[in-house]
């Protein structure tokens, strides 16, 4: 979900003291919170009151696939 709250330009609060979502961490559109821990209610507020740059273009702009099929047929 910390991705699809990412395009959904959503913040995030992932309760886990990891992710493999690494990217989303810098700008705040994501957060960790320790499970079972009192960090959750901060994270949650730190989110809730931020304002992250959601116009960066972590994924791409949604055209890879007509960017690879151009570069297939100019290497002919």
């Amino acid at each position: 979900m910390q991705r699809e709250a990412f395009f959904q330009k959503v913040p995030c609060v992932t309760l886990r003291s990891e992710t493999e979502w690494i990217e989303l961490l810098p700008g705040g559109h994501n957060r960790l919170a320790c499970p079972m821990n009192e960090s959750i209610v901060e994270k949650a507020e730190e989110a809730l009151s931020s304002s992250s740059d959601w116009s960066i273009g972590l994924y791409g702009d949604g055209h890879s696939s007509e960017t690879i099929a151009q570069a297939i047929i100019d290497y002919r």
